[in-house]
């Protein structure tokens, strides 16, 4: 989805999610609802954008709705009613666009750390998660598939000199 990752324009991409939900649920008066659909957004932003977009479309989405129920529609219940339905929707928003943005900086994290070798600092082994030392040759060839041809670079050449044999 590569629409998806150009972050320079993704918040519009959440915000126009939003206001067309919110349209949706205008259009289908009070009695229609799918508060279930208002976390698509919140969820999108906070993963791909961050906790700080999520958390707008957490808070503001619900405080809209609230704007209709009080001010446009004419609704069978109260005005506390709708509030309380509104916090309840914004903690319940709140909460899921942490957690995804908690677990998508878990996902990086985890990322980062795979990509980390424990290697021994004298004989440059690599350490398996077997707790076996493979030669960096055969560790790599074993997830890799790559195949290592061996040489001397001009450094060692240099330094070992009249130790290497001529093999010409």
């Amino acid at each position: 989805m590569k629409f998806l990752s150009s972050s320079k324009f993704q918040p519009v991409y959440w915000v126009g999610l939003s206001v067309l939900l919110l349209a949706a649920n205008f259009n289908t008066d009070p009695y229609v609802d799918f508060p279930v659909l208002f976390i698509i957004p919140v969820l999108l932003a906070s993963w791909y954008s961050g906790r700080w977009w999520g958390l707008a479309l957490a808070f503001s989405m619900p405080l809209v709705r609230l704007f209709f129920a009080v001010v446009v529609w004419d609704v069978p219940w109260t005005t506390v009613h709708s509030i309380v339905n509104a916090s309840i929707r914004i903690t319940v928003f709140s909460t899921f666009a942490i957690l995804t943005d908690m677990l998508q900086q878990q996902q990086y994290r985890i990322k980062v750390l795979e990509g980390l070798l424990p290697i021994c600092h004298n004989c440059k082994r690599i350490r398996d998660g077997e707790n076996h030392w493979l030669p960096i040759d055969l560790y790599l060839n074993q997830r890799t598939g790559a195949i290592f041809l061996q040489g001397i670079c001009s450094d060692c050449m240099k330094l070992l000199g009249s130790q290497i044999p001529d093999h010409n």
